[in-house]
């Protein structure tokens, strides 16, 4: 009979070790700056922990379909409007980051940028690469039961994009161009960076603007925000 320190031994043993952070830098490096080698209007993308959050929230639920509150405005983030979100669902010893990034990039031949439709499911290729899409936060959850829609048990990594895209009759980027010209800032790895000004620097939140229904007095730090996001995500 196993103790119950050992079960619990093993059962963290099990759970997903990878640093999800490093999504950045292979999104950067294997799609952004590498696939898009024309793209007029790319945005260098940075993590941003309240998507990561989000993402983390609806990951612990062990369901395989998108996040139910996706539309709704608030719910998502303490500032973005409009959220995209990827999902990638598999056996626990087969997730890695990049197996993740690789099996979306790859519905790349199912979608013609000419035509600008899919030959089949290819939603996840055209998020990644959606070029104003410059926030990412990801998440990864062992559900050691069974994932709904998956129907065994496995990983389930969740990454949430701002501002979101694979928005229906608009291309995800933007060819007629030299790189960077079609974004403010500077051109770095052919992607345009240093336009972000940090969102928790010089605003003041409230109820009224963030949309989360959190209570006074306004959020003047980061920690501060995202405390009170935390505890709306659980």
């Amino acid at each position: 009979m196993i103790n119950k320190h050992r079960k619990q031994k093993y059962q963290q043993s099990k759970r997903p070790t990878t640093n999800i952070r490093e999504y950045i830098k292979i999104y950067k490096e294997n799609v952004r700056g590498k696939t898009q080698t024309t793209v007029m209007n790319n945005k260098h993308p940075s993590w941003d922990e309240a998507l990561a959050i989000s993402a983390r929230a609806w990951a612990k639920h062990c369901n395989d379909r998108h996040n139910v509150h996706l539309r709704e405005v608030g719910n998502m983030h303490p500032t973005f409007t409009s959220v995209g979100e990827n999902i990638w669902t598999g056996p626990l010893d087969e997730f890695s980051v990049k197996n993740a990034i690789q099996k979306w990039v790859d519905e790349a031949k199912l979608y013609s940028y000419k035509e600008d439709r899919c030959t089949a499911v290819c939603d996840h290729y055209r998020q990644v690469v959606w070029a104003q899409s410059y926030k990412v936060g990801c998440a990864v959850v062992h559900c050691p039961h069974s994932i709904k829609n998956f129907d065994r048990p496995g990983a389930i990594f969740v990454c949430n994009y701002a501002p979101g895209g694979d928005i229906d009759g608009i291309q995800p980027y933007a060819t007629t161009g030299d790189p960077c010209s079609g974004c403010k800032g500077e051109c770095n790895n052919k992607m345009c960076s240093k336009y972000d000004i940090s969102m928790f620097k010089s605003h003041r939140y409230s109820n009224a603007n963030i949309g989360l229904n959190l209570p006074e007095p306004h959020f003047r730090t980061r920690k501060t925000l995202l405390n009170h996001f935390v505890f709306r995500c659980r």
